[in-house]
This record gives C-alpha cells, structure tokens and sequence, in this order.
C-alpha cells in the first residue's frame, strides 16, 4: 500500500510540472531591445530564453540583455523587469497605467522521513508598477496589511477615490 501511494503522488507530480511553458516550445513572438521582432518557437528555461524559427532549426539561447519581452500565442506575455535588486522576467496579468505582473515560485516535492514523497507546491507572487517603468515592487498578498497598503499608495496617489477604498 505504502508502494502505491508513493507511486501515485510521483505520477502526480510529473504530471503537473509537465503542463508548464518551462517544458516544451510554444508558438509566439520574442522582441529585442531594439524594438525589433521574431516569429517562432519559445522555451523558457530557467534565465535564458531558447528560440528556434521553425522545429528543425538550431536553437538560440537569448537574456534579458537582448530580450524586452516574450509574447505567446494564447496571450501569455513576459516582460523582463527590474526590482531593484534583480532582474526577473514577469508574466503581465493587467496592461494600462498601472500593470500587473506575477511570477509562480515552485517547491520541488520532497520525501519524508518515512519514506514518502510529499507533494511540491506553488504560489503565485504579484508586482505592481507603472506602464513605461522598467521597475516594479511586490505587493503583499494581504490587502489588509500596511505595507500593502503603503505600496499601493505609491503607486494609486493621483486618483483619490481609489486611495480611500485601500486605506480604510
């Protein structure tokens, strides 16, 4: 029984690790610093971005320091941004003045002392920042704490009526 459950959880979590951009290549678009584009297939993995034109060609392993942004073709897109102390390559979730990025952290499953393997898990980080600001802070995912507060603030000073809302 204990072989079973063991297996189970395994399968598990191949499967859910394997439904990831991070492991195959998708359709979509790359654009450089220089404002250019390309059209192709896209793997992101780990900090370097792999690209190929078509399936059969070499690929060709980019950074953050010729990429502004990855686009996929259901709609995802990355945006590399900076914290201040990193650069972190973030999927937008709102466009406007204001943006939205987010980013998963993920803990890899893990085997217990008796012998079992508990399941990995993740959870989602929120950033904030402005629409042509290549900078960005994370935001507490409590809006009932202060330094959410304090951070949204920042960013929300010129329209009052939401400044309440968050403030209350």
């Amino acid at each position: 029984m204990k072989k079973n459950i063991t297996i189970v959880l395994f399968l598990i979590s191949l499967s859910l690790n394997s439904q990831s951009l991070f492991n195959s290549y998708e359709k979509g678009k790359i654009t450089f610093k220089d404002g250019k584009e390309a059209s192709g297939l896209i793997k992101i993995s780990g900090d370097k971005i792999k690209f190929k034109k078509t399936k059969d060609d070499e690929k060709v392993k980019y950074s953050h320091k010729e990429l502004k942004k990855i686009k996929f073709r259901f709609g995802d897109e990355f945006i590399y941004k900076t914290n201040g102390k990193s650069i972190l390559l973030l999927n937008r979730e709102v466009k406007g003045k204001l943006n939205l990025y987010s980013y998963e952290i993920q803990s890899p499953a893990v085997y217990t002392p008796n012998g079992m393997m508990g399941i990995g898990n993740s959870h989602t980080v929120y950033m904030i920042g402005k629409e042509n600001s290549d900078f960005v802070e994370k935001i507490h995912h409590n809006p009932k704490n202060k330094k959410f507060k304090k951070i949204l603030s920042r960013y929300v000073s010129d329209c009052n009526t939401f400044l309440k809302k968050i403030i209350q």
